[in-house]
């Protein structure tokens, strides 16, 4: 059962209220087709073996390969990381985490966090984390871990097909 948020279901603060996409194969095909690529593209998968990354990357390959071609990239972990801190980003990668804070989640957005792989950088953004951290009680902190997820799921930052925590 997917959880369309950067935080997980389990984690305080989650909502999965913005996210807006449905799953529509027939639409995706249109859109790239309108978009100049009536026969899809290919991208660059890249991922490190663990146990639990595996059936992940596998099914994501499985569903995207319906109307782009995805190529499958292993990757040693450490030079993975090594990687993207330097900036060498690829099309797509695989991030698991399984913390209960969700601080730990959305402190990954802000601009210039050493684990904002992605390099995304939005000022209403930031505000929203530092009012979540520094909210004075847990219905004000919960509001602002929302606003962070609204403004996610409008840019697009990433996709969350998944759970890493909870059902």
């Amino acid at each position: 059962k997917a959880f369309p948020s950067p935080i997980p279901s389990a984690v305080f603060g989650a909502t999965k209220k913005y996210w807006t996409y449905e799953y529509d194969l027939d639409k995706a095909k249109q859109l790239l087709k309108e978009a100049g690529y009536p026969d899809g593209f290919e991208l660059q998968f890249c991922w490190y073996p663990v146990q639990w990354n595996e059936p992940f990357v596998r099914e994501i390959k499985n569903q995207w390969d319906k109307v782009v071609k995805v190529n499958l990239k292993t990757i040693e972990r450490a030079v993975f990381y090594s990687k993207l801190a330097a900036g060498e980003l690829w099309h797509v990668t695989t991030s698991v985490m399984s913390r209960l804070d969700p601080a730990i989640y959305a402190s990954d957005y802000t601009c210039g966090a050493p684990r904002n792989y992605w390099q995304y950088c939005n000022p209403e953004l930031d505000n929203a984390v530092e009012k979540a951290l520094t909210a004075t009680n847990i219905k004000d902190s919960e509001k602002w871990y929302h606003e962070f997820q609204r403004i996610v799921s409008e840019d697009v930052v990433g996709y969350y097909p998944g759970e890493t925590l909870g059902g």
